[in-house]
């Protein structure tokens, strides 16, 4: 059995120097004498019960201080004397039996919280003063029965009367159910029904006396199979109980049905429990049992004394001071000097550990939860308040609130307690009741992100708090927010507020970062759609030491651990568990990241939102729409409010008395509604005015105002993001400065999914400039801009891009490629002029425009195919935009080279003799693609670049370049060249008198070197001096010419026709040559003498 009472309502009352605050209410029961007959069986066990227990003639009659004189007027009602005063109040009066009665209640007293037969006392015949029914008793959730054991106490008191009148009852046939009564059947003693296999128990015998009071106990035992009856601590009645249980079969009566004459009942302190508990010497009973007195005026009836109500607030909901308390650090001072320096005071290393020691934890700040505090406490309850160190890590919290509750209990005799709790304090409870659910009566959440909050994040990232509501003030700008950045990456707590993976699980495709991945090549959103990818992407990327780097590893895996610590849904359904969950409050539920991948810059860009109450998803706040739907309670309440809020502390005290029928206002349903989001990227200040004229907007440096209690107002670098309710909103945009704004207006249907979208780019600003527009979508929504602040209208600026859902939602870039039109070479060149056109598509949001650029110069709007004709390498750029900013880029290379390659020769001989060698070398050039190949041939044969050529025969010989460049331009040159045979030549005389009488001719002789025969000489190609050929007419008749002898060739040459060849000299070079039959050239020369 899970702790005394599963499930059932009940409340401390006021305990004060261990005394008990005890009024009494009288009931005038008007009664009839019914009919009442026994079976034999139960006069059996009448007798049965004289014979064997211990009687007493008259119950209290050996009191001392009894005063049972009291007088009634005509209709019943008690007449009290002057002298007797007040009734007393305290647990004494009971041993003392000097209480009287005090006037009967009428009906409209206990009928908000029981139900009253009839208005007033009763006065009919079966009229009941107050019974325990789903009508609005103690606990619409109770049923009273139990399995086994079951103890029943209260004190009682009977005045005058004849007839029957119970003291409880079970709504069942006149024969069954549990119930004792008196008068009537037992004149003026006490009965005890006794439906369990053994007969009634009887105290008839035991007198009952006029205003005395009693402390009567029923007590079924399993273990020893006894029905027992105790009079003021003493066994005064016993009999057979089969252990079999308990239930009742309608409703359970608490004061009495009555019939015949009128009969008055007091009660004080009626209790019941499902164990056996015999009492001690006559000790009260207080510390096992379930306790409910009634309470004459106040309406709280039935309390339980035995459940300690505890309070727990919220994350930084608790002050901080520091050692000697002298100075408050937490929430600091509204200083810009001191407020920065206190914060950073609270720093913790990254252990999670204070670096300041010594620091005190205060009381839960006023301005948030007094309120709350205070409704708690006017119940006349004992109350808990959990101040704590909200930068521990909270399974820490829930260990040291074990202790604080354990102290408590001891301390009051309790053993149950009722908790409530707020955002973070919620998980603190559900750990504090995994571990103590038989000790925990009740738990009421207030906005408690079971799954976590998206919100954490942006804590993290901005270091702003973003407190709704009013003015933001200190807590909300740049006094404090860089404090905050630097203190809270090493807060254990902050992560385990950070969206769970059960946020992931139980949400169906809910996630609470994207990531606006860009590079150079593209631009595309990524949802990161699980835990693990999220949690990777962030340890990632700001793991490390860097200024915007702030993970702590270790608190990730903390919080993961204490999360799965709390099997959270087996933990709420094990207590009797309440959730107040507000909603109708834009929350920020997705942030956008934007990534640059070539610079490795992340950054905040973008929000979109969610259902919640500003702070707390609905979807984590419901724990994913997994919470009994009768236990769950929607208002239209912001976070921070859900403490000062009327309707919800009213809630709450219901709840705590046993009364969990929502009140008005309160839903059992969320309420999605559609959403706004207004975003501004520019230099420009947003301002956005409701239909009532609230204001959401800054109104000085760093200070925000939000007077639209549904909307939020965050800012991001230049960017400002206006989160609201879907609505007729007027939106005013000033000027700050030159540049260029982007405005976009972005619809969210009941599933926070994009609906619509209109976006205004690239819209010049100057610091005069006042735009204006409001977000209608029954009509054009535009802006109107007022250029110089004269109030006029100047220009309409209509709509870039307008989008619907599917479009709204395009997460992908645009499809792009391009079309070439060229003649193509080699290595993807062109030999031609080429023409380039651009091809892109994109079938969800539409394609943008294109736009296209060469390297550092401007881009320019694709609107045609584009010619290329210059030689070169051309690197153009395109980039494909879609109308919701993703953008996909191409790279084309144009390479155009229409130029051949020019080929330069080395030094290549125009003739050379056989025997001879050289070099070929050739160089290749082309100043565009650059050359990709030179092959070179000798006479037809392929030689390399640079090798030694040597010459063996005589005659023509070819040298054959082909070069080509990267784009296969190509250019042939062939070189030709002779190979001559070198001639001996010997000239006589060599001696030559120009002017002398004698011989007029010369000879020559003519030898080849081995391989060449003189016999071969073609005469008639002999030439000497280039221009003198040799004698071959026989005129001379004493000569044969020209000769061969003696492997020489011999020829002769007219002197006079030498002489014309011959230069200034005494010394002159005869060159001769000729060639072969074969063509083959010969050349030799030889010196002479020249005599003038």
């Amino acid at each position: 059995m899970r702790g005394v009472l599963e499930n059932f309502a009940g409340f401390p009352a006021n305990i004060e120097n261990g005394g008990r605050s005890m009024l009494k209410n009288n009931i005038e029961l008007s009664t009839k004498m019914g009919k009442f007959v026994l079976s034999f069986l139960v006069l059996l066990v009448m007798l049965f019960s004289l014979t064997s227990m211990t009687s007493e003639a008259t119950l209290g009659e050996k009191r001392e201080g009894a005063e049972t004189e009291e007088r009634f007027d005509d209709a019943g009602n008690p007449i009290l004397n002057a002298e007797d005063g007040e009734d007393s109040t305290d647990a004494s009066a009971h041993e003392q039996r000097e209480i009287n009665p005090s006037p009967p209640p009428n009906g409209n007293i206990l009928s908000n919280y029981y139900e009253w037969i009839s208005p007033g006392s009763p006065s009919t015949d079966n009229n009941y003063a107050l019974r325990i029914s789903d009508n609005g008793g103690v606990d619409i959730n109770y049923d009273f029965r139990t399995s086994d054991d079951l103890t029943v106490d209260f004190y009682w008191r009977y005045h005058s009367g004849d007839e029957l009148a119970y003291m409880f009852n079970d709504e069942d046939s006149e024969s069954s159910g549990l119930r004792a009564f008196t008068n009537g059947v037992a004149g003026k003693g006490l009965y005890f029904r006794n439906v369990f296999g053994g007969w009634d128990v009887d105290l008839s015998h035991l007198n009952v006396q006029d205003g005395e009071w009693y402390n009567i106990r029923v007590v079924l035992d399993s273990s020893d199979k006894t029905y027992s009856v105790y009079i003021d601590g003493e066994l005064k009645g016993q009999s057979y109980y089969n252990g079999e249980g308990f239930t009742t079969s309608q409703l359970f009566r608490v004061m009495g049905r009555a019939s015949g004459t009128s009969t008055l009942i007091d009660y004080d302190r009626f209790v019941w429990t499902n164990d056996a508990i015999h009492p001690d010497v006559s000790d009260e009973i207080n510390s096992n049992l379930l306790h409910y007195e009634i309470e004459e005026g106040t309406g709280d009836v039935l309390h339980n004394n035995q459940s300690l109500i505890v309070f727990i607030p919220g994350i930084m909901g608790t002050e901080i001071w520091n050692e000697d308390r002298s100075e408050k650090l937490w929430k600091p001072a509204n200083s810009i000097v001191n407020a920065p320096r206190q914060v950073r005071e609270l720093a913790v290393n990254e252990e999670g550990q204070s670096i300041a020691r010594n620091l005190i934890i205060g009381d839960p700040i006023a301005d948030y939860y007094g309120e709350m505090i205070t409704s708690l406490e006017d119940m006349g309850n004992p109350v808990l308040v959990y101040g704590y160190d909200w930068r521990m890590n909270n399974e820490l919290n829930a260990r040291r609130l074990e202790e604080k509750i354990n102290n408590e209990l001891d301390e009051l005799g309790l053993s149950r307690v009722s908790i409530v709790a707020h955002s973070m304090g919620g998980l603190i409870a559900s750990k504090y009741t995994r571990e103590n659910d038989e000790k925990v009566d009740k738990l009421i959440t207030l906005g408690t992100p079971f799954l976590g909050s998206p919100k954490s994040l942006s804590i993290t990232e901005t270091g702003k708090l973003f407190y709704k509501g009013g003015v933001s003030g200190w807590l909300g700008n740049a006094v404090i927010k860089d404090a905050i950045k630097e203190v809270a990456p090493n807060i254990s707590s902050i992560y385990q507020l950070f969206p769970t993976e059960n946020y992931f699980g139980y949400n169906d495709g809910q996630y609470y970062v994207q990531v606006r991945e860009e590079s150079f090549q593209e631009r595309r959103l990524v949802n990161l759609l699980t835990y693990g990818q999220t949690t990777a992407f962030l340890n990632h990327h700001r793991t490390g030491t860097g200024e915007d780097n702030w993970v702590n590893s270790a608190h990730f895996n903390s919080a993961e651990n204490f999360h799965n610590s709390l099997d959270l849904l087996d933990t709420l359904q094990s207590v009797d568990s309440y959730f107040i969950i507000g909603d109708q409050v834009t929350t920020q539920g997705t942030f956008q990241y934007t990534y640059h991948e070539n610079f490795r810059i992340l950054r905040f860009s973008d929000l979109k939102p969610i259902n919640g109450d500003g702070t707390v998803p609905v979807a984590s706040a419901n724990v994913g729409d997994n919470l009994p739907k009768e236990r769950v309670y929607y208002t239209s309440t912001e976070h921070s409010e859900l403490t000062t809020n009327e309707l919800v502390i009213g809630q709450v005290m219901n709840i705590l008395k046993g009364q969990a029928d929502r009140l008005p206002g309160m839903r059992s349903d969320p309420i999605e509604t559609k959403k706004l989001k207004v975003k501004i990227a520019s230099p420009v200040d947003l301002h956005v005015y409701d239909q009532e004229g609230n204001h959401m907007g800054p109104v000085e440096e760093g200070v925000v105002q939000n007077e639209i209690y549904t909307g939020s107002y965050d800012i991001f670098g230049g960017t400002k993001i206006a989160l609201l309710e879907d609505d007729v909103y007027d939106i005013q945009l000033l000027g700050t400065d030159y540049g260029k704004m982007t405005v976009t207006f972005q619809w969210y249907d009941e599933r926070n999914k994009e609906y619509y979208t209109i976006r205004f780019d690239d819209v010049p600003v100057t610091p005069s400039s006042t735009f204006s527009s409001v977000t209608d979508l029954n009509n054009e929504v535009n802006l109107s801009l007022d250029s110089d602040g004269d109030g006029e209208v100047d220009e309409v600026i209509q709509p870039s891009v307008s989008l619907n859902g599917k479009a709204s939602q395009d997460m992908d870039p645009p499809e792009l490629h391009s079309l070439i039109d060229g003649k193509e070479g080699k290595n993807e060149w062109y030999t031609s002029d080429v023409q380039l056109q651009l091809v892109a598509e994109d079938d969800e949001s539409g394609l943008y425009f294109m736009e296209y650029w060469q390297e550092d110069k401007e881009p320019n709007i694709y609107s045609e195919p584009l010619t290329f004709q210059d030689e070169g390498i051309h690197q153009t750029f395109a980039r494909a935009h879609d109308k919701n900013l993703n953008y996909k880029t191409l790279e084309n290379e144009i390479k155009i080279d229409q130029t051949p390659p020019e080929i330069v020769f080395g030094d290549i001989p125009e003739e050379i003799k056989v025997g001879e060698h050289f070099n070929v070398e050739v160089d290749a050039k082309d100043g565009v693609s650059g050359i990709d190949e030179v092959n070179i041939s000798f006479n037809e044969e392929e030689v390399s670049n640079g090798e030694e050529i040597n010459i063996k025969e005589a005659g023509k010989h070819v040298i054959d370049v082909v070069a080509t460049d990267k784009a296969g331009n190509e250019i042939r040159q062939i070189i030709e060249f002779e190979a001559y045979i070198p001639a001996e030549v010997s000239f006589h005389p060599k001696t030559l008198n120009l002017k002398g009488k004698g011989n007029k001719n010369a000879t020559i002789y003519i030898a080849f070197p081995e391989g060449y025969n003189v016999d071969d000489i073609e005469p008639e190609s002999i030439v000497i001096n280039g221009s003198v050929h040799p004698i071959s007419d026989t005129k001379f008749g004493f000569v044969k010419n020209p000769i061969s002898q003696e492997g020489k060739y011999m020829i002769k040459v007219e002197l006079d026709q030498l002489s014309k060849t011959l230069n200034e000299g005494r010394i002159q070079e005869i060159k001769l040559e000729g060639k072969l039959r074969r063509g083959q050239l010969f050349k030799g020369q030889d010196k002479v003498k020249i005599v003038k």
